[in-house]
C-alpha cells in the first residue's frame, strides 16, 4: 500500500470520528424541545406529542422502529420518506431499527407468496437498498439496526406468540378486519383467516422489540391505535406513534365519495406503492 493511500485512509478515518464525535456531542447537549422538533417536524400526526415530551424528558433510551414488507422495489416513499425521518430521529440521539418484515409479507402473499422468497430478499436485496437511500438522504446506515422478523419471532418464541394472543384479545373482531387495510388490501379482499394475524403481529412486533416510538406512514395508524389500546392488557409501556405523509404515485389519481358526494383523494390507492 502507498504512503499516499495510507493518508488517504487515515483522514478519512479521522473525519469519521471526528463527525461521529461532533454528533455525540450535540446530541448531548441538545435541549427536549431541541429533540421533540426533531423528531416531530415534517409528520402528519404524533400520539401524542405531550406523551413524547415526557418521554424525552424522562431521559429513558429513546428506542424507534418502522417495519417494511418485502413486497417490491424500494421506492421513494419506502427509501427516501422513511430515511428523511429517520435522519431527523437520528440527530435527537434516538436508537433507530427497521424490522425487515418477512412473515408479513408471506401473510400478505407477497413476491412468489413463500416465506423463504421473502427471508432471501429481506436480506440480500431490501437491506441494502434501504442502506442506500440512507447515505442519499445523509443518514448513517451504519446506526440502523436491521431486524429480521423470522429471526425475532424464533428467538422469542412462546412469549412473542402468547403476545400475538393477547393484542388479538384485547381488540374485537370488526376491529382486526376494519385494520386490515393496513395491508394494502380493502376488507372485501381478505382472502384467508391468516391475514386476520397481521395487524396482532404488527402490534406484537412493537413490544418484542421493546421500542418506544413506533413509525410509519399514515396508512399505518389502525394498527398503532391497536397497539396503544392494547398495551395495558400485556401490561407493556403504551408506544408512542409518529406518521409522517405518504408520497403520491405516479398513476391517475383514484377519488371516492363521502356521504354528501364530495370527492375525497384515496390515498391508500393512490399512494407510491400502488404506483408502476
Amino acid at each position: 500500500i502507498k504512503t499516499k493511500d495510507i493518508r488517504g485512509i487515515t483522514d478519512n478515518l479521522f473525519n469519521d470520528f471526528a463527525i461521529f464525535c461532533a454528533i455525540v456531542i450535540l446530541t448531548q447537549f441538545m435541549t427536549s424541545d431541541e429533540k421533540l422538533n426533531l423528531i416531530t417536524r415534517n409528520l402528519e400526526e404524533v400520539l401524542t406529542e405531550e406523551e413524547l415530551k415526557a418521554l424525552i424528558e424522562s431521559d429513558q433510551p429513546l428506542r424507534h422502529y418502522i417495519g417494511f414488507e418485502i413486497s417490491g422495489k424500494v421506492h421513494l416513499g419506502t427509501g427516501f420518506a422513511s430515511m428523511l425521518k429517520i435522519k431527523d430521529l437520528q440527530q435527537a440521539g434516538v436508537q433507530t431499527t427497521i424490522l425487515l418484515a418477512d412473515w408479513h409479507t408471506w401473510l400478505n402473499k407477497k413476491l412468489d407468496g413463500t416465506l423463504e422468497t421473502a427471508k432471501k430478499m429481506a436480506r440480500e436485496y431490501f437491506e441494502e437498498g434501504m442502506k442506500a437511500a440512507a447515505l442519499c438522504v445523509g443518514a448513517d446506515p451504519d446506526k440502523i439496526e436491521f431486524v429480521l422478523g423470522s429471526e425475532v419471532y424464533e428467538k422469542l418464541g412462546q412469549s412473542y406468540w402468547a403476545n400475538v394472543i393477547r393484542v388479538s384479545k384485547a381488540t374485537t373482531l370488526a376491529r382486526m378486519i376494519r385494520s386490515t387495510t393496513i395491508m394494502g388490501r380493502k376488507e372485501s379482499e381478505i382472502s384467508d383467516s391468516a391475514m386476520l394475524i397481521y395487524p396482532a403481529m404488527q402490534s406484537a412486533d412493537i413490544f418484542a422489540l421493546k421500542i418506544n416510538i413506533a413509525h410509519s406512514g399514515t396508512d399505518q395508524r389502525n394498527v398503532h391505535v391497536i397497539a396503544r389500546e392494547a398495551a395495558s392488557e400485556l401490561n407493556e409501556h403504551k408506544p408512542i406513534a409518529i406518521h409522517h405523509h405518504l408520497l403520491q404515485g405516479l398513476m391517475q389519481p383514484v377519488f371516492t365519495q363521502d356521504e354528501n358526494r364530495n370527492k375525497i383523494l384515496n390515498l391508500e390507492a393512490a399512494k407510491m406503492s400502488k404506483s408502476k
